[in-house]
C-alpha cells in the first residue's frame, strides 16, 4: 500500500464477525457474485435503452440510471458506510476480472501506474465535469449508452492483456475519488500481524485452488489504510488461521492518522474542492466578482479553441478555473506549512490535501439527499413504474415542497460546517507530526478556508439579494 498510518493499537474493539448474520454473509461463495450478476444486469439494461429507448433524458435509464441514482445516491452513500464495496460489485470490474482468468496475465507496468492514475482523474474532471455538455454524457441517451460502452472496452482489453485489478486500481475515472472517500469509513477490515508471522501459505494473499487471492494485492499483515481495500471478503475466505477481523471505528479516523499519502491525492481532493462547491456555486449565481475573470479566461480559451463563447465555452472555463484556484491556494498554504513544521513541501502537500476531501463528500452527500432523493427523485420513479407497466405520474419531489425549502437552507450551511470540520482535522494531522506547532502550521489552511468560505457565501448573498461585492 502507498499509505503510511499510525498503527491501530486497540485490539479489544467489537468484531461484526461475531454477529453470525454478518460472518455468514460475508463468507458465502455468493458474495459478491450475486451482486455482480445484478449489476451487470442493470449495466445491460441501460445499454439496451440507451442504444434503443427514447431519445429523451427524463425516460431513458441510460440517464436516470447512472447519473440519478447510479453516483449520486449509490456510490456516494454506500462509500460513506462500506468503503469502497461498489468496487466489489462493479459491473466494470467484474467483467474486466472475469477477463484476467483467459487473458494473457502480464503485470501492468509500474512507470504506468502514476500516468494511469493522472489520466483517470483527468477524465473524471474532464468528460464527467468540464466536457459533459458537449459530449452529451449526462443529457443525450445513446451518447450516455455509447460511454459506458467504450469503457466495457477498455476494461475487457485491460482484464486479457493484464493481471492484478489494473482497471480498477489505476484506469478507472472513479478510483481516485473512491479511494479518499472510504477513509471516512467507519468499517475496516484487519488481521492480527503477530498471528500473520505465524502464517506461511499467504493465502489471503496469493489465494489457494478455492479462492482467488486479493485483488487490490494487499497484504492484511501490513496493510494500515483502507483506500485501497473494496471489501470483497477473498482474504476473509481464504485464510487458513481465520484471522480477518470486521471493526468499526470512528467516522474519518484514517483522515487524522494518515502520515503520508501520494501527492495525486492531495491534488485529486483539492480538485473536487474546486468542483464543490466552487464550481456549483458560481453555476447557480451571476453578477459577483468572479465574472470578469471569468469571462476574460473564456474569451481566451474559446479563441484557443477557435470557437464562439457559448455556454459550453464557460461551463469548461469555470471548472479549468477553479480547479487552479483551489490547487493554488493549497499550494501556498503547504508553503508556509513546510516552513513551520520544517518538512518537505511534498511531504506538506500530501499529508493535507486529503482532508478536504470533506468539504466536497459533504457537498456531495447534501446535493443528493436535497435534489435526487427529495427533489427529483420522482422522476426516475414514474419511469421505473411505467417499465413495469404501471402507470402514474408523479411530482418530482417525493415530499412536501415546504420541507425541501427547509432542507435546502439547510443545506446553504452545510460548506460552513465542512469548513470547521476541516479545519479541525488539519490541525489534528498536524498534531501528529509536531504538536507544538501544530496550530501555526494549520493557519495558513485555515486562510484558505476563510477564502473559499468568503467566495461561496458572496454569491450566496448576491442570490438572497444582500450586500455582495
Amino acid at each position: 500500500m502507498n499509505t503510511e498510518t499510525i498503527k491501530q493499537p486497540n485490539n479489544n474493539r467489537s468484531d461484526l464477525f461475531r454477529c453470525r448474520c454478518v460472518e455468514n454473509i460475508c463468507r458465502s461463495r455468493h458474495f459478491p457474485l450475486a451482486l455482480q450478476a445484478l449489476t451487470i444486469i442493470l449495466l445491460v439494461l441501460v445499454l439496451c435503452d440507451g442504444f434503443f429507448g427514447k431519445q429523451s433524458n427524463l425516460e431513458n435509464f441510460a440517464i436516470l440510471g447512472p447519473f440519478f441514482l447510479f453516483f449520486p445516491i449509490i456510490v456516494i452513500f454506500t462509500v460513506v458506510f462500506f468503503g469502497r464495496i461498489w468496487c466489489a460489485i462493479c459491473p466494470f470490474g467484474a467483467i474486466s476480472a472475469a477477463c484476467e482468468r483467459v487473458g494473457q496475465g502480464r503485470q501492468f507496468p509500474k512507470r504506468l501506474k502514476g500516468p494511469a492514475l493522472i489520466l483517470s482523474l483527468a477524465v473524471f474532471v474532464g468528460i464527467v465535469w468540464i466536457f459533459n455538455r458537449e459530449l452529451g454524457v449526462r443529457t443525450i441517451p445513446f451518447n450516455a449508452a455509447l460511454f459506458l460502452a467504450i469503457w466495457i472496452v477498455i476494461a475487457v482489453a485491460i482484464g486479457l492483456i493484464f493481471k492484478g485489478r489494473p482497471f480498477c486500481r489505476y484506469i478507472c475515472p472513479l478510483t481516485l475519488p473512491l479511494s479518499l472517500y472510504s477513509r471516512v469509513s467507519p468499517f475496516e477490515l484487519r488481521a492480527d500481524s503477530t498471528i500473520c508471522k505465524t502464517c506461511r501459505s499467504r493465502d489471503c494473499l496469493r489465494g489457494n485452488q478455492n479462492v482467488e487471492g486479493c485483488p487490490m494485492d494487499i497484504d492484511p499483515a501490513s496493510a494500515s489504510g483502507t483506500s485501497d481495500c473494496i471489501y470483497c471478503m477473498k482474504c476473509v475466505k481464504s485464510c487458513p488461521l481465520d484471522n480477518m477481523k470486521l471493526y468499526t471505528r470512528p467516522f474519518g479516523r484514517e483522515l487524522i492518522k494518515v502520515k503520508r499519502n501520494r501527492v495525486l491525492e492531495s491534488i485529486a481532493s483539492i480538485s473536487l474542492v474546486g468542483i464543490f462547491p466552487l464550481m456549483m456555486a458560481y453555476m447557480s449565481i451571476r453578477g459577483t466578482l468572479t465574472d470578469r475573470p471569468l469571462e476574460g479566461f473564456s474569451q481566451m480559451l474559446a479563441t484557443v479553441l477557435s470557437r464562439e463563447m457559448d455556454r459550453d465555452i464557460v461551463h469548461i472555463s469555470s471548472t479549468i478555473l477553479w480547479v487552479a484556484v483551489a490547487i493554488v491556494l493549497f499550494s501556498l498554504a503547504s508553503l508556509v506549512a513546510r516552513k513551520v513544521l520544517n518538512i518537505r513541501f511534498r511531504q506538506a502537500f500530501s499529508i493535507f490535501g486529503p482532508p478536504f476531501l470533506i468539504v466536497a463528500l459533504l457537498g456531495n452527500l447534501m446535493h443528493a439527499i436535497t435534489h435526487n432523493i427529495l427533489g427529483d427523485f420522482g422522476v426516475p420513479l414514474t419511469y421505473l413504474s411505467s417499465s413495469f407497466g404501471v402507470y402514474f405520474y408523479h411530482t418530482p419531489n417525493i415530499i412536501n415542497t415546504d420541507i425541501i425549502a427547509v432542507i435546502s437552507t439547510v443545506n446553504r450551511f452545510n460548506f460552513l460546517v465542512a469548513a470547521l470540520l476541516t479545519g479541525l482535522v488539519i490541525y489534528l494531522v498536524a498534531r501528529n507530526v509536531d504538536r507544538k506547532k501544530a496550530l501555526a502550521a494549520t493557519l495558513p489552511y485555515i486562510i484558505f478556508l476563510i477564502i473559499m468560505l468568503f467566495l461561496v457565501y458572496n454569491q450566496r448573498f448576491a442570490q438572497f439579494g444582500l450586500p455582495y461585492l
